[in-house]
């Protein structure tokens, strides 16, 4: 079974703040200011309670002019062997649902024929994180797993030019990796319901370059447009830069957030030593006990950071 992305939803203009090994400017942060909740360091368990979109009824079927361009994110198995992930949107101004599996077409290098792949099933596990079949709103994501097989886990570079065929429709695959000539698992289509969200917004303020082997130090500012939210129970938040992140339970010296009135949370990042030098994404996200979740620069994802050697 492919592992849950919930490091995708999530995890899927600000001041330089201080950072260990990087230029700081006027706007660093200050741990000793009145204005800044100072970082704690508190270790915590990944929460298990994510509250998510409750699971849908299927609908009309979704026709093949109902799809846009996919996309490729990276993944892996629960046993370490890689796996990538098709996002197909649908186009449609209505919601459809999109069942079944797909084929891939590719351009084998050696002889440069076009052929199919040869191919076999991905286990579907029902669950909360994965719903199948696929039934989409206009503009989210159908999901289907591409797993390689035991065999071709570490081989490159004996297809180009991938296609997914779907409802007899081939569709660019550009970033699709495949390896040597053998068997690749392919998942049928699911929906990945998304997060739900806190009534609370979160902006990072980061550096824009951090030097690997040092401390990122950054800070989170929680607002709100109502009247007030609780922080009590304490919720808990994960960090990451990259693929390197780590769940923490927030300062809550500050018990609430009121309107008008937005909190700022000092946050440290251990940067390893190794991590690979170059653009890269910090990404925050918070979850409440209600199992509601705070994305930090929802809009984007994350903050753009370079790491430097």
């Amino acid at each position: 079974m492919v592992s849950a992305l919930v490091t995708t939803v999530a995890l899927i203009g600000a001041a330089a703040v201080v950072g260990s090994g990087v230029r700081h400017s006027g706007a660093a942060a200050d741990a000793s200011s009145d204005r800044l909740t100072p970082w704690v360091d508190s270790p915590a368990e990944p929460p298990m309670n994510l509250a998510r979109r409750s699971r849908r009824d299927d609908r009309r079927p979704c026709a093949v002019t109902d799809l846009n361009r996919p996309w490729v994110e990276e993944d892996e198995t629960d046993d370490g062997r890689p796996a990538q992930v098709v996002l197909l949107p649908n186009g449609a101004d209505s919601r459809c649902t999109l069942a079944g599996s797909a084929r891939l077409v590719a351009t084998n290098v050696a002889t440069g024929m076009r052929v199919e792949l040869p191919a076999g099933p991905v286990a579907s596990v029902d669950s909360d994180v994965r719903q199948f079949p696929a039934t989409v709103d206009p503009g989210e994501p159908a999901r289907l797993d591409i797993v390689a097989s035991g065999e071709c886990a570490g081989a490159a570079g004996h297809y180009r030019d991938a296609r997914l065929v779907v409802l007899g429709r081939e569709f660019p695959l550009d970033r699709l990796r495949l390896g040597a000539d053998c068997p690749v698992g392919i998942g049928s289509w699911y929906v990945q319901p998304p997060l739900l969200n806190a009534p609370l917004t979160a902006e990072i303020e980061a550096p824009t370059q951090v030097q690997r082997g040092q401390t990122l130090e950054y800070v989170v500012t929680l607002s709100t447009s109502r009247s007030s939210v609780r922080l009590d129970p304490c919720p808990t938040y994960r960090q990451a830069l990259g693929s390197v992140g780590s769940y923490h339970q927030l300062n809550c010296v500050v018990t609430s957030v009121r309107a008008h009135e937005p909190v700022r949370f000092a946050m440290r990042l251990n940067v390893p030593g190794d991590a690979a030098v170059g653009l890269t994404t910090l990404r925050w996200m918070a979850v409440t006990a209600s199992g509601e979740v705070v994305i930090g620069d929802l809009a984007t994802g994350g903050r753009r950071i370079e790491v430097i050697a």
